[in-house]
């Protein structure tokens, strides 16, 4: 459930990276919620009036909940014959409502058809749902219906056309056995996704095999039985067949009990998840959705990945401070479980429509995240049709809201603290956008998205950005779309079918709708080739990308013909290419794929010249024939088997890319000089990523990347691990579910490592201040694992559990002040913190006459402090801004070296001007006087 929840936000990775940019610090611990500032930008008129109208009118009017039934049949368009044996999925129509699900109740339900084409749902929910049937040799079609209470309805039809690739596998266990009756279920990827909440399902039969076909464009396929753990994949279809198998294991099944820490009582009505166990491949899935306390307090949690499982209850009133770990075998059923839940809040209030006198926007879903967490957390429901919604078991902490609906703009960024009661007023106003209708010509088939121009984003519209980021689109065979929900200012509509032709038109969007838009369609440039390794052998299941090398425009349409998959010749072909210079990138599930030595980068660009189709490229990539053996040994040196062992990259393959490209530019910009051919320098060692990361052994800090590879030992120890990128590596093995541990760094491919198992250490932390507990305070320990923690407590101590041994970094916050120390941790160890007090950094800002400069936004990063919070306040809006003499004061930091980054909105994710200090403990920083030139200022320095 987590990773569907995280999924609904998924543009939210543009946010992401573009802080990367600027944000290399630490995480910081999530801050203590402060009281909303005036200055907030959110704040608007007294909404208590209005909130207090909404909530009389609400009464106790029940809810019809009768259940309906719900049928038709599934036809082939050609002929009006029955399709026998199509599967039909009805889902919850609610925005996000194939990625968020409420426990036990919004499950989507799969049916079968019969001879005749026909099926029947003979008890449902009343509501909004899409109706979605799938076939071999069939293009799966959708359509939505409301069900009203106590209604009886068997005429749906939908209408199959013939066409699609097959896309068929086989899903197994781990031991080789075939799986009957498993789902698969396939729902579109990336951005595109988040406009959609259809899916199709195909069905395994006795032998495990399953077969359906799908259009063109990329898929996230997820694999999934009662007794098994899921399995999930990204693939694209590109008028091919695809071959895509699962592999599921057994999954575990915890039963026990939410009690209230306060007063010892069982607590009903409690959401319960799990996150943190393995499934297939190795792979974290935690458990398969939620369970709900019963009025006993009991749950089951079925679905359970073995290993660590970390479990936490929310709910009215009450949610985990901390989860509750538990130890779990593959298959185990664990029965005598408490989850531990202490008092939290409820955060309710109504979704009305912008420009009204409150009316209520039903089937929102509403949510609060941070980014200071990891999650989500969204209403159990969408908000009713009056607008109401409740967020239930909230821990104290600064959150943003998520706004998400079904013909509405995403609503993001509104700040929401909550601090030591419920929120009873959190009024959130959506606005439907614009609709734009138009068609494709000559009439296609076509997937509509918006361009983007970077430079005109920053900092502060970033979630602007996000309102665009949903806009997507397809155009029928006519080649009519529809867009809602646009978002007002000038934009370019892109238009891209299967085939690579592509279609723009620059639109002014208002909050009238408009029509008859015409998009024509030309056919764009391509390129087409072979991906190898450095031996010649084909390179198969990669996604070769096509980016502009010089531009800042930012396509919002990953499921484009401008990327393809290699297929098992390493072939590709990306189309839909515009005119001018592009580079060719080739990545795998673990990021981008550096160029074999001796491949000369200025090879991988090209220039595309109208409609031209670039033919024979051949890209040599890094070979992956890497090999990391072993055996894992228990304390007392016997053979471990079915432990889990995982190799993950200890360099970043970004960072190679990128010093690929420097080497590159460097390479040009010295041309005569005799600089060395770019591909003869090669990537960056592990060594130099640590350094060029700030890595310090002492911290304990052990960084790795990617998904990595996950192996299962044989009854002898013994694992091999293939396929890998040749390098450096970490190699850890868990085993004893999870309790004992082992971790070898520096491991290089082809060499055979010895993994000895060890139990996990706890570290109890303490924190003091003036001599006396500090009761409330926030906490990261980082080291070989990274623990972020809240804690309330008045001895001012917490216990980590489960920690693998190592050095770690923690650090504590609170108003009294910072800490922070390195402590080895082994065994049960202990680690005291003293609060010393904040430091803060003061300058000003002018222009390149030395005119003050007002309205800049100040980032101080890298040091200890409050990062977490500032860039969230700088994304909503608000945060530290320079005032009108161009001052600026930046407090609640701690001591280390720091950058102090000054960002302008409208003018990109980087800072106009930075400079860096050393800050001192409980000291002040000024910092000086720094040039930010203005616009104007850098055009004159440009000359004529």
């Amino acid at each position: 459930m987590r990773r569907r929840m995280v999924a609904i936000l998924g543009f939210l990775v543009v946010v992401a990276a573009a802080v990367g940019l600027w944000w290399k610090s630490r995480p910081g611990p999530v801050p203590k919620a402060p009281p909303v500032a005036a200055a907030d930008p959110w704040a608007g008129a007294d909404n208590s009036a209005l909130i207090a109208k909404k909530r009389a009118s609400r009464g106790d009017r029940p809810v019809d909940q009768r259940p309906a039934v719900l049928g038709g049949v599934v036809r082939r368009a050609a002929d009006g014959s029955g399709v026998a044996g199509a599967v039909v999925t009805v889902e919850s129509r609610a925005f996000g409502g194939a990625f968020v699900t409420a426990p036990q109740t919004d499950e989507p339900i799969d049916v079968v058809t019969d001879a005749g084409g026909a099926w029947t749902v003979p008890a449902i929910k009343p509501g909004a749902y899409v109706v979605s049937a799938a076939a071999p040799e069939l293009l799966p079609a959708s359509v939505d219906v409301d069900v009203a209470p106590a209604s009886a309805r068997g005429d749906l039809v939908l209408s199959l056309e013939a066409g699609g690739a097959t896309v068929s596998g086989l899903v197994e266990d781990i031991g080789g056995g075939a799986i009957g009756g498993a789902r698969v279920t396939v729902r579109p990827s990336g951005l595109a996704s988040l406009s959609s909440a259809r899916s199709f399902a195909a069905l395994t039969d006795a032998d495990g095999r399953y077969r359906l076909s799908l259009p063109d464009g990329s898929w996230e396929a997820t694999a999934s039985q009662a007794d098994y753990t899921d399995d999930s994949e990204d693939f694209q279809v590109r008028g091919r067949p695809v071959g895509l198998d699962f592999t599921l294991t057994p999954a575990a099944t915890i039963r026990g009990v939410v009690v209230a820490r306060d007063t010892g009582k069982p607590v009903p009505g409690l959401q319960v998840t799990a996150s943190g166990g393995r499934g297939g491949r190795g792979r974290e899935v935690g458990a398969r959705g939620a369970a709900l306390s019963d009025d006993r307090g009991a749950f089951v949690l079925r679905g359970a990945g073995s290993g660590a499982l970390a479990l936490v209850a929310r709910g009215r009133g009450y949610a985990s401070a901390e989860p509750t770990v538990l130890e779990v075998g593959i298959g185990e059923e664990v029965a005598g479980v408490t989850v531990l839940v202490d008092r939290a809040y409820d955060v309710s209030g109504f979704v009305v429509r912008k420009g009204t006198d409150g009316d209520g926007v039903g089937g929102v879903r509403v949510g609060l995240f941070s980014f200071g967490g990891s999650d989500v957390t969204f209403a159990a429901q969408p908000s009713a049709d009056d607008g109401y919604f409740e967020i239930l078991g909230i821990n104290p902490g600064r959150y943003m809201v998520a706004a998400l609906g079904d013909g509405v703009m995403p609503e993001l960024g509104q700040p929401v603290p909550v601090v030591d009661r419920d929120v009873t007023d959190l009024l959130v106003t959506v606005d439907a956008g614009a609709t734009l209708r138009g068609r494709v010509t000559p009439p296609a088939i076509a997937g509509l998205s918006i361009e983007i121009d970077m430079e005109k984003v920053g900092l502060g519209n970033l979630f602007e950005l996000a309102k665009t980021a949903m806009v997507h689109g397809t155009s029928d065979a006519g080649g009519e779309f529809t867009l809602t929900s646009v978002p007002p200012g000038t934009l370019t509509l892109r238009a891209q079918t299967g085939d690579g032709r592509v279609g723009k038109l620059a639109v002014t969007v208002t909050a009238a709708d408009q029509s008859g838009l015409e998009i024509p369609l030309e056919a764009r440039g391509a390129i087409s080739g072979r991906v190898v390794d450095p031996t010649g052998a084909a390179v198969a299941g990669v996604t070769v990308e096509a980016r502009g090398a010089a531009n800042m425009i930012m396509r919002i349409d990953d499921d484009g013909p401008s990327s393809a998959v290699t297929g098992p010749d390493g072939g590709f072909r990306v189309g839909g290419l515009d005119p001018g210079s592009v580079r060719l990138t080739v990545s795998d599930k673990d990021g981008p794929l550096t160029w074999a030595p001796g491949v000369n980068l200025d090879t991988t660009e090209f220039t595309i010249k109208g409609a031209d189709e670039i033919r024979g490229v051949k890209l040599v990539v890094e070979a992956r024939d890497g090999v990391i053996r072993g055996v894992v040994l228990d304390a007392d040196r016997r053979p471990v088997g079915d432990a889990w062992v995982t190799a993950r990259s200890s360099a970043s393959p970004w960072s190679a890319e990128m010093a690929q490209m420097h080497a590159a530019a460097e390479a040009r910009a010295e041309g005569d000089a005799g600089a060395a051919p770019a591909t003869e320098r090669p990537p960056p060692s592990a060594d130099d990523e640590s350094e060029e990361l700030g890595d310090d052994s002492d911290d304990g800090d052990d960084r790795s990347w990617g998904r990595g590879r996950t192996v299962l030992t044989g009854d002898d120890g013994s694992f091999t691990i293939s396929t890998l990128r040749r390098g450096t590596y970490r190699v850890t093995a868990e085993a004893t579910k999870g309790a004992t541990r082992a971790q070898a760094t520096g491991v290089k491919t082809g060499d055979r490592v010895t993994l000895v198992l060890a139990p996990l250490a706890a570290l109890t932390v303490s924190v003091a201040a003036a001599g006396a507990p500090v009761a409330t305070y926030d906490l990261v320990c980082q080291g070989a694992t990274t623990v972020q923690r809240s804690v309330r407590a008045a001895d001012g101590t917490t216990r980590l559990d489960r920690l693998p041994p190592g050095r770690y970094r923690c650090t504590a916050t609170a108003d009294a002040g910072v800490a922070t120390e390195t402590s080895t941790v082994t065994g049960d160890s202990r680690l005291a913190l003293t609060l010393g007090a904040w430091s803060t950094v003061t300058g000003v800002v002018v222009d390149g006459a030395g005119r003050p400069r007002a309205g800049l936004r100040i980032v101080v990063a890298g040091a200890v402090g409050d990062i977490t919070g500032a860039m969230q306040e700088a994304l909503t809006g608000g945060g530290i801004k320079t005032d009108a003499a161009g001052r600026f004061e930046v407090g609640r930091l701690g001591p280390g070296e720091a950058s102090v980054m000054v960002f302008e909105d409208g003018r990109g994710f980087g800072p106009v001007v930075s400079t860096h200090v050393t800050i001192a403990a409980g000291q002040r920083h000024d910092v000086g006087t720094l040039t930010a030139p203005t616009l104007d200022d850098a055009a004159g320095d440009a000359g004529p």
